[in-house]
């Protein structure tokens, strides 16, 4: 939480409350669905297979028999994230929707160091309760799809472009290009 230091220095009751406003609904939205909800979509069943099939060495696959023909639809990078946290959580989707709201946690963090970077402290503290109260991101938390995924890294490039204009360090505009070409493209 050091990064955050800088626009809300001495407010770690502040950070404590914004992390538990966006954990409390996103958490109480996932346990009120059923679990078959979180794989509801094709799309979120689609990113399941594709998790299981990049963690058996079937590659980036959408095929559930042989030949595991390579898809040409999804892209990486959410794939790859779902096959890790399957990797060391077993293959549960819950186990995604609750790293998901982790990530949530940090993007209403981004979000509101952005806009505090911005427009001042009381500026970042709205953005990011308005961002922890949006009820569209506590269903997309609760669902086997790359919109939490997506929305951490726009807000982690944004903040670090953010960084990089304040500080005009090359440090960071190295990072934010990566950053943006993520978020545009492996997703």
């Amino acid at each position: 939480m050091r990064f955050l230091r800088c626009w809300w220095p001495n407010q770690s009751g502040v950070l404590a409350g914004l992390l538990l406003l966006t954990l409390i609904p996103r958490l109480i939205y996932l346990v009120s669905i059923p679990q078959a909800g979180i794989l509801e979509s094709v799309d979120a069943q689609g990113y399941d297979l594709l998790a299981r099939n990049l963690n058996t060495g079937h590659g980036l696959s959408l095929q559930s028999v042989p030949p595991y023909q390579p898809d040409g639809l999804r892209t990486p990078l959410y794939p790859t994230f779902v096959a890790t946290i399957y990797t060391l959580a077993g293959e549960r989707p819950v186990a995604v929707a609750i790293t998901q709201a982790i990530l949530e946690m940090l993007t209403t963090l981004l979000v509101g160091a952005t806009a505090a970077a911005l427009l001042g402290r009381r500026a970042g503290i709205a953005a990011a309760i308005i961002y922890a109260l949006t009820p569209v991101q506590w269903r997309y938390t609760s669902a086997l799809l790359p919109e939490v995924f997506l929305g951490f890294i726009i807000a982690l490039a944004v903040w670090l472009l953010t960084r990089a204009l304040e500080k005009d360090r090359q440090l960071s505009q190295r990072h934010v290009a990566p950053a943006l070409g993520n978020a545009d493209s492996n997703v």
